[in-house]
């Protein structure tokens, strides 16, 4: 279905460059966006990179690990009857978004849901603690929005810094809405 509305998309905007004369505009765009994709995309991989190596130097000495000590007993009331290894990888995986490190939380998570697999029932649907970890890492908790600020000096942006304060607080809020809102439904639910 994305397939098809990004066709129309690109189909509608040659039309309307064909009507309105601007095919040198088109034109442009369509040989610079490869271009531009490309050194995004290696920047962006650079970051990662950093990060990771960043990540497991913080793994090593113990950081992660005490950050995902405290999560384990925040997080506990969320997920409630859940395995030691299940809450391990849940709070390594909330911790490493919140350090900003989402590509490097993803195999986190992916674990997690494993392990919340293994304690499911019903293998067909999903359980509400994986329902409630996905909304935690949907909401996308961050304290530090390392892929936002190398975007913004990529693009040479004149402020970069100042917005942390306020990734924070969105991120927050949300985070907590969608608690509240997991919350709401899951009492419905019962």
């Amino acid at each position: 279905m994305v397939n098809i509305i990004f066709s129309l998309l690109i189909i509608i905007a040659i039309i309307f460059g064909i009507l309105s004369n601007n095919l040198d505009i088109i034109n442009d765009v369509i040989l610079e966006a490869p271009k531009d994709s490309f050194t995004m995309m290696i920047n962006i991989g650079v970051m990662i990179v950093l990060w990771s190596g960043i990540l497991e130097v913080a793994r090593r000495a113990g950081i992660l690990e005490f950050i995902s000590r405290i999560l384990k007993k925040i997080l506990l009331p969320l997920f409630p009857n859940t395995s030691d290894k299940a809450m391990e990888f849940i709070s390594s995986n909330v911790a490493a978004n919140m350090l900003g490190l989402g590509s490097c939380a993803t195999p986190l998570g992916i674990k997690a849901m494993e392990e919340l697999q293994k304690e499911n029932e019903n293998k067909t649907r999903a359980t509400k603690k994986m329902i409630t970890l996905l909304i935690l890492n949907t909401s996308g908790l961050t304290l530090i929005p390392e892929t936002i600020l190398s975007l913004r000096k990529m693009y040479d942006a004149k402020i970069t810094v100042e917005v942390i304060p306020y990734v924070m607080l969105c991120s927050i809020v949300t985070s907590f809405l969608a608690i509240f809102l997991d919350y709401l439904f899951r009492r419905r639910i019962k």
